[in-house]
């Protein structure tokens, strides 16, 4: 009685190392089962039937469209690539736009400094600038002042054309 008496004693006072060396223990069965992982093995992977018979290979691809070629006009709003492939008729609905649907007008011109003009103008937002050749405002660039015939070219990016305004 006398030995198992000391037996208790001596599993009561070393409880914690108990559980310490069974944690252990377990903590290195789980490292040697992540290190040395068993092989899978599941049922074979079978295309679904009648999908491509041997005989039949699968169908090439659709040739890619050849990429839209657009002159690059400097602006400062890019061509949404969505509308592109619109419809014929709006195409031509919009490419015959009136000066007068632009929305802007010519006030006059200016002399600047070294012989330089500029065009004072009006958008439709409102907006009153002076621009010089080439300044880009909006959707538009103002490519040619004229003061002779006191008329400006503008180079619309919307519309993709060149449109002639003048002082009225």
């Amino acid at each position: 009685m006398e030995q198992l008496r000391k037996a208790g004693t001596w599993v009561w006072y070393a409880k914690e190392r108990l559980v310490l060396g069974a944690l252990v223990v377990f903590l290195c069965v789980r490292v040697y089962d992540v290190v040395n992982p068993e092989a899978i093995e599941g049922p074979p992977v079978q295309p679904p039937r009648g999908m491509y018979p041997e005989d039949n290979p699968p169908p090439e691809p659709p040739p890619m469209p050849a990429p839209l070629s657009q002159p690059d006009t400097g602006a400062l709003v890019s061509r949404n690539p969505f509308t592109v492939y619109s419809s014929p008729a709006a195409a031509q609905q919009s490419s015959n736009a009136a000066p007068e649907e632009l929305g802007i007008r010519l006030v006059r011109i200016v002399p600047w400094r070294e012989g330089e003009y500029r065009a004072e103008l009006i958008t439709q937002n409102r907006n009153r600038g002076r621009y010089s050749e080439g300044e880009l405002f909006e959707n538009y660039r103002l490519e040619r002042i004229d003061p002779d015939n006191q008329s400006v070219d503008i180079w619309s990016d919307q519309y993709n054309r060149m449109y002639t305004l003048h002082m009225q």
